[in-house]
């Protein structure tokens, strides 16, 4: 374990896709998380094929027991967290009248 570590909310796809694949190329382990499991799966795929390392977690950020064991499974596995990307977005779409 030698590269720093980065774990990417919504990391599944747009910016946080773009985010965790540059960190990738700048030598990063990534955590891809987001509740969309097989887009993460997509995205770790791409980092594997570039030669990084990836892991994927089924992350719901509006939930802190998601997010609690997000972080504890990352720690176990990873052994720390070196960046935090708080990327996840949530739209609650509605007029304000």
């Amino acid at each position: 374990m030698s590269n720093r570590v980065a774990f990417v909310t919504g990391a599944s796809r747009g910016i946080g896709r773009a985010i965790a694949l540059t960190l990738c190329r700048a030598n990063f382990d990534i955590v891809v998380a987001s509740p969309e499991v097989e887009r993460n799966e997509q995205v770790a795929e791409e980092i594997r094929a570039g030669g990084g390392e990836a892991m994927t977690l089924d992350l719901d950020v509006t939930s802190p027991e998601s997010v609690k064991e997000a972080f504890a499974q990352t720690l176990k596995d990873k052994g720390r967290i070196d960046v935090l990307v708080n990327n996840a977005g949530i739209t609650r779409d509605g007029l304000a009248m």
